[in-house]
């Protein structure tokens, strides 16, 4: 399990340091989430996202999924009451 935080680390690491090297400014908010799913995805599913090397828009679909769950519920629980 140490590993599979080692990796997904490791992977954070490069990006940024070829983000350092080039200049390039870096959302770190977008990253977390990235490595987070990353290791969720790993350690739950035994499913590699890899979405630190591969920007597919994964993180923002599954944000935009969570706020309109949030979203649902809160209006369903206004309609019930």
């Amino acid at each position: 399990m140490i590993s599979l935080f080692g990796e997904a680390t490791d992977r954070l690491c490069k990006k940024l340091d070829e983000a350092a090297f080039y200049g390039e400014d870096v959302e770190m908010e977008s990253l977390f989430s990235r490595l987070t799913l990353d290791i969720i995805g790993r350690a739950v599913f035994n499913y590699d996202f890899d979405s630190l090397t591969n920007d597919t828009g994964i993180v923002e679909v599954l944000f935009f999924l969570s706020i309109l769950s949030y979203f649902l519920k809160t209006s369903l629980l206004f309609i019930l009451h």
